[in-house]
């Protein structure tokens, strides 16, 4: 008995340290901390798709941001532009939306990537790193 109760907590404290979950199939990306906010990016082909995320236990919660597009650019320079993609049932519109996506043919085949950008996220400039198929840390060195 002692053993499954040991066994019980530590399942407890492994679903704690891991709470969020992907909230459409994708990978998270923490804006500044993990309480703060994610950005939840999916590659599907040439195809790179990023939704705006609430932080902690609410990475179901769409966060709607200012930007008409979002760039972002991997370390070599190639750049992809990400459009809008309003979520109508929400009300989304262009300029208020947390919903992107766009397209790069070098994305295709890619199993691993890191881009970066910036985007006004909860009213405060903010620097996106966007790593897969793990996502970013914001603190863990080297990530």
């Amino acid at each position: 008995m002692r053993c499954l109760v040991l066994l019980l907590l530590a399942a407890f404290a492994l679903a704690e340290e891991h709470h969020h979950h992907a909230a459409h199939g994708g990978v998270l990306n923490e804006i500044g901390s993990c309480a703060h906010g994610h950005a939840e990016v999916k590659i599907e082909g040439t195809r790179l798709r990023l939704w705006f995320v609430g932080g902690g236990h609410h990475t179901d919660d769409a966060v709607r941001i200012p930007e008409r597009e979002v760039f972002l650019t991997d370390a070599t320079g190639r750049r992809i532009t990400l459009q809008p993609t309003p979520l109508v049932i929400a009300e989304e519109t262009v300029g208020d939306c947390s919903a992107f996506a766009g397209e790069a043919p070098w994305l295709a085949g890619l199993a691993e990537g890191r881009l970066t950008g910036s985007v006004t996220f909860k009213g405060k400039p903010v620097t996106l790193v966007i790593t897969w198929p793990e996502g970013f840390e914001a603190d863990v060195p080297g990530k």
